[in-house]
């Protein structure tokens, strides 16, 4: 038996020293933008100046810092200093989902790189020992990137002066039709980190929306599921969804009026079963912008909430 023991000793020790290793995930703080296909670049441009107020206040462009602009952004509404709204002309047919890609802040996308490799992900980035934007795919062709923050996120003597609060905008969530939620699931959350945030269903017994939590912030992602395939255009808009939150619904709907939207959905809000208020608008194409409350002010079904709740001063 004492012959074994060099040889199992040395085993050991090259496994810990693989696993030592082993790159590490870096963080991933949130969401950095969505890209929307548009059929009519000119009329969805329209649509989403009016309904951000765009025009009217310049102060986006001076307060931008992005580090690089990702080139699928071929129109680009910043929403606020760190995050903003693409939109991409699609040639025809336009696509079954309208939700092209979203992205996220990492503090190193270098690292990322790295990580992504070692677990075997096929993955696309500029050449260079050191890069600044990862892209990917999910399991359902969906495509994914990461921008490096350059610190911005992580310095406290920012904070004041890049808080998201204020006449911005902020991007909570983000939400699209899934097919296979635990292939989703094995790469979100097993590979990726994202953490379960709220799960729950228009029916007792039922799940049609699995909500899940970035690992090092509050934004989130929403796999809606249980779409039929031959859905329509309007079902689909409804899955495929990009969610802005808002403190109190009576301001965004104020503001709305102030920006000229008219007609009984522009001001028709409702009790989502997470217990947040929110209001539905459909941009030309038909994919939902949602406004909701950062905090429930109802009462929660399904499933309780495990992770913190978005506020406009929550940079990470």
């Amino acid at each position: 038996m004492k012959c074994l023991a060099l040889p199992v000793a040395i085993l050991l020790c090259c496994a810990a020293a693989t696993a030592q290793n082993q790159p590490t995930r870096p963080k991933i703080f949130g969401i950095a933008g969505v890209t929307i296909y548009v059929s009519d670049a000119h009329k969805s441009r329209t649509f989403y100046d009016t309904l951000l107020d765009h025009e009217q206040d310049p102060k986006h462009k001076k307060r931008c810092f992005w580090c690089e602009q990702p080139p699928s952004f071929d129109l680009t509404l910043h929403l606020n200093s760190f995050q903003s709204i693409g939109l991409n002309p699609s040639s025809s047919p336009v696509p079954e989902n309208l939700i092209k890609d979203v992205g996220f802040w990492t503090d190193d996308a270098t690292a990322l790189r790295d990580y992504l490799t070692a677990n075997k992900i096929d993955f696309w980035s500029p050449g260079g020992r050191r890069v600044k934007y990862v892209s990917l795919t999910d399991p359902e062709g969906r495509r994914i990137y990461f921008i490096e923050t350059d610190g911005v996120l992580k310095d406290p003597s920012n904070q004041s002066a890049l808080s998201r609060g204020g006449y911005e905008h902020q991007i909570i969530h983000a939400g699209f039709v899934v097919r296979d939620p635990a292939a989703e699931d094995r790469f979100y959350r097993d590979l990726l980190g994202f953490r379960p945030y709220w799960h729950g269903g228009s029916k007792e017994g039922r799940t049609d929306w699995i909500s899940s939590q970035v690992p090092d912030g509050t934004d989130w992602l929403e796999y809606m599921l249980n779409t039929p395939p031959n859905a329509t255009a309007r079902q689909l808009g409804v899955m495929n969804h990009v969610s802005l939150g808002v403190m109190h619904m009576s301001d965004a709907i104020q503001a709305l009026a102030r920006n000229g939207c008219i007609g009984p959905e522009c001001s028709k809000s409702q009790m989502g079963l997470d217990g947040k208020v929110q209001l539905n608008l459909f941009d030309p194409d038909l994919t939902r912008i949602e406004y909701m409350e950062f905090e429930p002010s109802g009462t929660v079904c399904c499933s309780p909430f495990t992770g913190k709740q978005p506020s406009p001063t929550d940079l990470q």
